[in-house]
């Protein structure tokens, strides 16, 4: 079969499920008070670095399946949190970012606990400017080795993931 083929079948609009996986053993990542609501929750350490540098992914239902990552780029020497796109109507989003500009510190391995803010792109959209704030901006903590992740965490990602199931999001 063709690549024209599987274009056709497909469609121009068709997106693959993340390509990230858990790392076996990685590191856990709980980030709290986030505008966007999306955002807050379990984060887990996946398998495939970038720019040589640990990312995490959300750990539970998205809208529209669609990948929240958490990742360093050298370029800005920052950390950041963005939502990829799926879909033709939808863009990916860089949501929120650390860097020492924002005054966290970016020396450490682990994303930075503090000193995160809203990204200026975060209101661009693909039909426009968003019409809402995702302040404030998060705290994230690290979790221990084997430490239980807090039951509040749980249940409020839970209660996420069963309404973006209902409202077929």
């Amino acid at each position: 079969s063709s690549l024209k083929d599987t274009y056709l079948a497909l469609g121009p609009c068709a997106m693959g499920n993340s390509s990230l996986k858990a790392k076996e053993d990685g590191r856990r990542l709980v980030i709290r008070g986030a505008g966007e609501d999306e955002v807050n929750g379990l984060f887990v350490e996946a398998s495939k670095t970038e720019n040589g540098s640990a990312q995490f992914f959300y750990d539970g239902r998205t809208r529209n399946h669609a990948p929240i990552v958490l990742w360093f780029t050298p370029h800005g020497n920052q950390w950041s949190i963005r939502k990829d796109a799926r879909g033709c109507a939808s863009t990916s989003k860089l949501w929120y970012i650390a860097s020492a500009a924002t005054g966290a510190d970016i020396t450490a391995e682990l994303p930075p606990v503090t000193g995160w803010a809203v990204s200026a792109k975060a209101a661009h959209r693909a039909s426009g400017k968003a019409q809402y704030s995702i302040d404030p901006p998060p705290s994230i903590e690290v979790l221990s080795q084997g430490a239980d992740v807090p039951a509040d965490v749980l249940s409020s990602m839970e209660a996420k993931g069963q309404k973006y199931q209902d409202d077929k999001e």
